[in-house]
């Protein structure tokens, strides 16, 4: 993971996106990471984050700080952590995380963001730097893990809230807006809708129709 820096300038890119040809493979491999899912479990709303996943080492790129390994421990005290998924070719996932730039300007020091890429590492840095954005990118195996603790498939996107340590929701990103997460902030809302698809909450509501 530690390396000397060495990516395509933004002008190397089309609107970000690094061909492979001019990707740097040496520190960003493509490969597809398959890690052990044995301690992963299923998390729901309402569950709390255990401590495999706030003590677990996570590759990133982009941290502000220029850490290239971070713990989601490091926010366990926030009073919410967006875990946000993202591809360079979904759309909708963009606009998600650039949605969080926007809410985040209503409430300074009260969010913090973590983006978890879901596609081949080499992407990644590329695409947020021109794209600007300032949030800490999950990269390697740690982002197959972070994200199934939550979705029981590999997804392009997906916004996950914790809040007091526990998930809070795991909500689609056109349900909330700076008003709501501002309610959410204050604990004028308790419980807040959950998307179904892909997710072990849908798993769980599934089983609970069947029983």
């Amino acid at each position: 993971m530690l390396g000397i820096l060495s990516v395509p300038s933004v002008a190397q890119t089309n609107n970000g996106l690094v061909l492979e040809k001019d990707a740097d493979l040496v520190r960003f491999p493509k490969i597809k990471h398959n890690p052990d899912l044995s301690k992963v479990g299923g998390l729901v709303p309402g569950d709390t984050i255990p401590d495999y996943l706030w003590d677990l080492p996570l590759w990133v790129v982009n941290h502000p700080e220029g850490k290239d390994t971070i713990t989601l421990r490091e926010y366990e005290h926030s009073k919410l952590l967006v875990l946000d998924l993202w591809t360079t070719w979904c759309a909708p996932c963009i606009k998600s995380v650039e949605k969080w730039i926007d809410i985040q300007r209503h409430y300074p020091g009260e969010i913090d963001v973590v983006t978890i890429h879901m596609d081949f590492d080499y992407k990644a840095l590329p695409f947020v730097q021109h794209r600007g954005w300032k949030y800490p990118v999950v990269i390697g195996e740690g982002r197959v893990l972070v994200s199934r603790h939550f979705f029981t498939q590999q997804t392009p996107g997906g916004v996950v809230l914790i809040k007091d340590g526990k998930v809070f929701s795991i909500p689609s990103w056109r349900s909330y807006d700076a008003g709501i997460i501002g309610d959410i902030l204050a604990g004028n809302i308790k419980n807040f809708p959950s998307v179904t698809d892909v997710t072990h909450y849908g798993n769980l509501i599934k089983q609970d129709t069947i029983n």
